[in-house]
């Protein structure tokens, strides 16, 4: 009697027409998973950012600007300090201190640009940029305390196609 051992040509295009099957079927699933994710990576970034610019403000004693960029949906974290203007009227503060610009001298930490395919919006009190103060709160171009939301959205409609991110009075940043 002669041992045989391995598959038989059958039992080999059986095998490849289950797997094409099995494949016809999850690569649809997965591939409208990959928006999800995207938004998913997107307010978590956010989230993050938000949380690190606040940690700098305190950490380094000085006001940290974040602005969030809708035409090119990138959120930029750069520490306003005023460094790089003249001080034309003699008063010891530079005009250029706190203009919500990031000017020559002036540390931009990151311009971090959002995964594509995620559209952003903000509303901080009618701004799309927030200043952390030295105590870490948020504050408007007014010197106000202030809340905020930043919108992220997929563009693929539908009802887990948005994901809001919620900026509290105390400078907490939470996915909502």
């Amino acid at each position: 009697m002669q041992k045989t051992s391995g598959f038989t040509l059958m039992e080999l295009a059986i095998t490849v027409a289950i797997i094409a099957i099995m494949s016809i079927i999850a690569i649809p699933n997965l591939i409208s998973w990959f928006p999800q994710y995207r938004l998913n990576v997107a307010a978590r970034e956010v989230v993050s950012t938000l949380q690190m610019a606040r940690l700098k403000a305190i950490k380094g004693n000085t006001d940290i600007i974040v602005v969030i960029n809708p035409a090119n949906d990138t959120v930029t974290v750069f520490q306003d300090d005023g460094t790089g203007g003249a001080d034309t009227s003699g008063d010891g503060v530079p005009e250029e201190a706190l203009n919500w610009a990031p000017d020559p001298g002036e540390s931009v930490f990151n311009t971090e640009p959002l995964p594509p395919g995620i559209n952003i919006t903000a509303d901080f009190n009618a701004s799309t940029a927030v200043r952390f103060n030295r105590r870490g709160f948020p504050m408007d171009i007014a010197g106000n305390l202030i809340t905020g939301t930043v919108d992220l959205d997929n563009g693929r409609g539908g009802p887990h196609s948005q994901i809001e991110v919620q900026l509290d009075i105390s400078g907490n940043a939470r996915i909502n």
